[in-house]
C-alpha cells in the first residue's frame, strides 16, 4: 500500500498538479489514478522520470508514521493520516515503517486516456 504513496509523494516532489482519483494496492495489479488536465512530455518520459524519484524516496527511506485527525471526521470516525517523512496522505491501508522495506519499484505501465493518468507499479 505504501508504494502507491511513494508515488503521490515523487508526484508532489516533482512539482505535477496533478489531481489524485483512487488508487487499487493489492497484490493483483496495482495502481493509482490522476486527473490530468495538460500532460506536455511523453508517456515514456513520465514513466522514467516518476520510477527513477521514486526510487531515489525509497532509497532515502523515510520512516512512516500514523496519526488520527479528531477534527475531521468521516463516517463519525476520526480521520486516518499516514506521514511519509513530512508528507501526509489520508489513508486506511497498510503501511511499511520505513520505505526503504520496499526495496525498489517499477512502473510498469502507464495509460493516459480522458484526462486520467493510470500509473500501474509493482514492487
Amino acid at each position: 500500500h505504501s508504494a502507491g504513496h511513494v508515488i503521490d509523494l515523487a508526484i508532489n516532489q516533482l512539482g505535477y498538479i496533478w489531481q489524485p482519483l483512487k488508487g487499487f494496492h493489492f497484490p493483483d495489479g496495482p495502481y493509482v489514478e490522476y486527473n490530468v488536465k495538460d500532460l506536455d512530455i511523453s508517456i515514456e518520459e513520465v514513466k522514467n522520470i516518476l520510477e527513477n524519484k521514486c526510487n531515489e524516496i525509497i532509497r532515502e527511506g523515510l520512516k512512516t508514521h500514523v496519526s488520527f485527525n479528531d477534527s475531521e471526521h468521516t463516517s463519525g470516525k476520526p480521520s486516518r493520516i499516514v506521514y511519509f517523512g513530512g508528507f501526509a496522505v489520508p489513508c486506511g491501508g497498510t503501511h511499511v515503517s520505513n520505505l526503504r522495506d520496499i526495496k525498489h519499484l517499477v512502473i510498469r505501465k502507464i495509460k493516459l486516456k480522458k484526462g486520467r493518468l493510470k500509473i500501474s507499479y509493482a514492487i
